[in-house]
């Protein structure tokens, strides 16, 4: 059976974001492409508390080349719990 959606997770990013929501600091990062993948996974050890890499599944096209992965990254959403 082919894949219902090439290219997207298996489930709504709302369920990811609600999930880690609950969890006092934490960051979601949702990259775009496999470079991004790449460079946000090495990040992550910089990022304080719990971080969760949101990846898609499937054959994904590369929408930015390696050396503009670190300056693509945008903060969407900045929350303060407490």
């Amino acid at each position: 059976m082919p894949d219902p959606l090439p290219g997207r997770p298996a489930r709504p990013g709302s369920v990811d974001l609600a999930a880690l929501r609950a969890v006092y600091g934490s960051t979601v990062l949702c990259p775009c492409d496999a470079n991004q993948a790449a460079w946000l996974t090495a990040a992550m050890e910089d990022i304080p508390g719990v971080s969760y890499l949101r990846t898609c599944r499937g054959d994904t096209p590369v929408i930015y080349q390696p050396a503009v992965a670190a300056s693509a990254a945008a903060e969407l959403l900045n929350g303060h719990d407490g």
